[in-house]
């Protein structure tokens, strides 16, 4: 009998792509690349593939997902946004207890979820407590979140998460 595959083999799959082209020139490349790599991914998330682009007509950030279909329904649909489109996030893994302490705190502070999915606790975490967002989450995953209000790319994983992050210049 084989082995079980590993828990965090059946992930889905996450890319981010920023753009640092000059003003005049195109950056269909540029879509068609973070397309290109999403695509790479279908066989870390086979039920489903999206992207996300700043600007759909010069786009210089873009983030995309794979997702392999466990829990969530169509309502787990990433990228993910905030209720004003300003920050968008992919995450791969599982957070725990998504029916948490921190998400009826989050409810207290007014945050209102959208979907039953566990990836909008990162997010709402992430406007709630900034940067340190992270320290708020339980659970094996690593997230990519583009923040439009100030530009801010952020990649984030708890150090013991068996989710694989790589980085490329």
């Amino acid at each position: 009998n084989p082995m079980p595959a590993p828990m965090w083999s059946s992930m889905c799959g996450i890319i981010g792509c920023i753009s640092n082209w000059a003003g005049g020139r195109s950056t269909r490349p540029f879509a068609k690349r973070l397309q290109r790599g999403c695509d790479a991914l279908s066989h870390r998330g086979p039920d489903q593939g999206r992207v996300w682009f700043d600007d759909p007509v010069r786009p210089s950030v873009g983030l995309g997902h794979r997702r392999l279909a466990v829990f969530g329904g169509e309502s787990a649909t990433q990228p993910i946004s905030d209720e004003s489109g300003s920050v968008v996030m992919v995450v791969n893994g599982e957070l725990y207890d998504p029916e948490s302490q921190l998400k009826r705190r989050l409810e207290q502070q007014g945050h209102r979820f959208r979907t039953l999915g566990d990836s909008e606790l990162a997010l709402h975490a992430y406007l709630q407590f900034g940067l340190e967002f992270v320290d708020h989450l339980n659970g094996e995953f690593a997230i990519l979140l583009y923040d439009t209000r100030c530009r801010r790319w952020v990649a984030a994983r708890p150090l013991h998460s068996h989710c694989r992050s790589t980085y490329s210049r």
